[in-house]
């Protein structure tokens, strides 16, 4: 039904035998494998920030500028992933007008080709024809909503379909972006999420993106599904931010809202040494060396190599399903 979609695989052929105890399913081939190694192993989608600098003639912390030159390569990121998550829209845009529900938006069933530059949804195991649903719990509980597991504290006895993917699609926003997801799962027993529940804004506290596109993930994390925004209205918001990530200014104004800067004037061609990332690599145990550039405590949330090492104790963040252990638990649990 979905696959003359130009971003949903292509089913070719299916070949079944009464004397052959196989069928056969043939599928587009999609080269660069699925998204969850795109974004995890090749590092498609990221692009670390400029080191942050002191603008040496203020006392507040403040940074200089970003380069002309970093900028302009973040604004080509920033439309590749834009590009691709249009085209992810697209698909599931396409099969809700036609009455189907995926209810299993995740990378790995998202498949890949010219250099991640194009994206086909796959794995139609869980799509239904169900407006609504009882089969709570159905789909990967990493990017499930929390209406399809415990409600968010509220008595439910269904839950709509269309609503769920569209929390799933938030969530793979967060990972094209941040290459991690933004809790465990969303229930009201993890904590991280169980913040974002109290506070819509946490999100800026723990990840590094944009006000921006903050402001389209709060309409995207609706905890009342009725209030969540449809695909349509997600793909034209996402269309209108003009940037991603959080620029070091930006950083800079954040940390200074809620008072985790003090004015300091560095001492003329000394070096300012680097604060401890709370967020650091797990690989490495050992503090950065002195240099003059330096990033505000805080603030750096890692964008350091094997993001798969992620969700081993980091601060706030959960396991994801970019870690391994995770990654097969999730796929081994029973449908």
């Amino acid at each position: 039904m979905a696959s003359s979609h130009p971003n949903v695989v292509t089913l070719h052929r299916v070949f079944d035998s009464p004397t052959d105890p196989y069928v056969y399913i043939v599928l587009e081939y999609c080269p660069d494998g699925d998204l969850f190694s795109m974004v995890i192993d090749s590092e498609r989608y990221l692009m670390p920030p400029e080191p942050y600098v002191q603008d040496r003639s203020r006392t507040d912390g403040c940074p200089v500028p970003e380069s002309p030159e970093y900028v302009e390569e973040r604004v080509k990121l920033d439309n590749l992933i834009k590009t691709v998550y249009d085209q992810i829209l697209s698909a599931i845009e396409y099969c809700h007008s036609l009455g189907l529900y995926h209810r299993d938006i995740k990378p790995e069933n998202i498949l890949c080709s010219a250099d991640g530059q194009r994206v086909y949804l796959a794995d139609f195991g869980l799509a239904t024809g169900e407006r609504y649903s009882t089969d709570f719990g159905c789909g990967s509980s990493f990017y499930m909503s929390p209406e399809c597991q415990d409600g968010a504290g509220r008595r439910l006895t269904q839950y709509s379909t269309a609503a769920n993917d569209v929390w799933s699609l938030g969530i793979i926003l967060i990972t094209l972006v941040c290459a991690r997801n933004p809790w465990k799962e969303a229930v009201l027993t993890d904590d991280t999420f169980r913040e974002y529940a109290k506070n819509p804004d946490f999100l800026l506290d723990i990840l590094p993106i944009s006000r921006a596109l903050n402001d389209v993930l709060k309409r995207v994390f609706c905890i009342d599904e009725e209030k969540r925004c449809t695909v349509s209205e997600l793909r034209a918001s996402i269309r209108g931010v003009p940037r991603l990530t959080a620029s070091n200014y930006e950083t800079w104004e954040r940390l200074l809202q809620r008072g985790l800067l003090k004015a300091s004037r560095p001492k003329e061609h000394a070096q300012v040494p680097v604060e401890k990332n709370t967020f650091s690599n797990p690989d490495t145990n050992s503090s950065p060396s002195p240099s003059p550039v330096h990033s505000p405590p805080n603030a750096s949330w890692d964008y350091g190599p094997k993001q798969g090492k992620f969700g081993q104790g980091l601060g706030p963040f959960a396991p994801t399903s970019s870690d391994d252990s995770w990654r097969i638990l999730e796929k081994g649990r029973p449908r």
